[in-house]
C-alpha cells in the first residue's frame, strides 16, 4: 500500500493498493497519538471494492497519527487486510497570535502599553499548540521590517526594558518539528517602545555613612524604585552632576 506524502489538515490522503491479488473489500481510517496502540477509527467501510481511498484531515486530526487499512470480505478465495500509517503526525498550519499585558490574557496590548516597565504576554489563537511552538521577541528594524535573524528575548513573556525604547517589538511563534503545528506566526503592536515617566521626588535619600571618598546613602522607606544620581562640586562651586548609567 501506498499513501499520499502531504498529510496537513485540510489536503487530502490517498491510499493505493499495490500489487494486490484482490480488490473485494471496504477502507477504514484510524488515527492514533502513537504508531504503535491507541488506534481510534474515523471512516469505517468505505469505498468498498475500490483499489484507492481518500480522507481528508480536520482540525481535530492535528498532532496524530493517520492510518489507511484495506480488509477483504469474508466471501473472497483471499483473506486478510493490508494497511500504511502516516509517517508523521498531520501538521496544522499556525494561525496567529496575540500579545497582552496580563498572565491571564485578557487584555490585549495597546500602544498605549509599550512603555518600559511593562510585562508583555504572548498566546496562540490556537490553545492546543502552546506547547508544539517556541516563542522569541524581536525588535523591527529601522524602516519598519522585521529582523527575525536578532532576538531579544525567548519565552512567552517579555518585560520592556531600556533596550527596548525607540524600537517597535514582535513576538513570533514557531512551530517545533515534532508537534502538531506547523510554520509560524507573528504579532506586533504598533507603537514604539517609550521611556517610563518618572514621578519627581517628594523626599530625599538619607546619607547613611561617609568613609574617605565612599558615601553609603538609602531611598526613603516610601520609594520602592528609583535610580541613584550621585553629583559633586568643590566647596563654594556650582554643582556638576556623573552620568546615570
Amino acid at each position: 500500500m501506498k499513501l499520499s506524502e502531504t498529510f496537513r489538515v485540510g489536503e487530502e490522503i490517498t491510499a493505493t493498493l499495490q500489487d494486490a491479488q484482490c480488490e473485494k473489500g471496504s477502507w477504514t481510517w484510524e488515527r492514533s497519538k502513537s504508531l504503535s496502540s491507541g488506534w481510534t477509527a474515523l471512516e469505517s467501510g468505505v469505498d468498498e471494492d475500490s483499489p484507492t481511498s481518500t480522507y481528508t484531515p480536520a482540525t481535530a486530526d492535528s498532532g496524530y497519527f493517520i492510518r489507511a487499512t484495506f480488509t477483504l470480505r469474508d466471501d473472497q478465495d483471499y483473506e486478510g487486510s493490508a494497511g500504511k500509517a502516516s509517517p508523521t503526525v498531520i501538521k496544522e498550519e499556525l494561525s496567529g497570535i496575540e500579545i497582552y499585558t496580563d498572565s491571564s490574557c485578557t487584555k490585549k496590548a495597546q500602544a498605549a502599553d509599550m512603555v518600559v516597565g511593562t510585562q508583555l504576554y504572548a498566546k496562540l489563537t490556537q490553545d492546543k499548540f502552546d506547547a508544539d511552538v517556541v516563542y522569541t521577541w524581536h525588535h523591527k528594524t529601522a524602516d519598519g521590517k522585521d529582523n527575525d535573524a536578532e532576538i531579544s528575548g525567548s519565552g512567552k513573556s517579555y518585560l520592556l526594558r531600556g533596550k527596548d525604547v525607540g524600537l517597535q517589538i514582535y513576538v513570533k511563534a514557531t512551530a517545533k518539528k515534532e508537534g502538531g503545528a506547523d510554520g509560524s506566526t507573528k504579532a506586533t503592536i504598533d507603537a514604539k517602545v517609550k521611556k517610563a515617566a518618572t514621578p519627581a521626588p517628594n523626599s530625599k535619600p538619607e546619607l547613611v555613612s561617609r568613609e574617605d571618598i565612599s558615601l553609603k546613602v538609602k531611598l526613603p522607606d516610601e520609594v520602592r524604585q528609583g535610580l541613584y544620581q550621585f553629583g559633586y562640586k568643590k566647596w563654594g562651586n556650582q554643582r556638576s552632576q556623573h552620568s546615570i548609567y
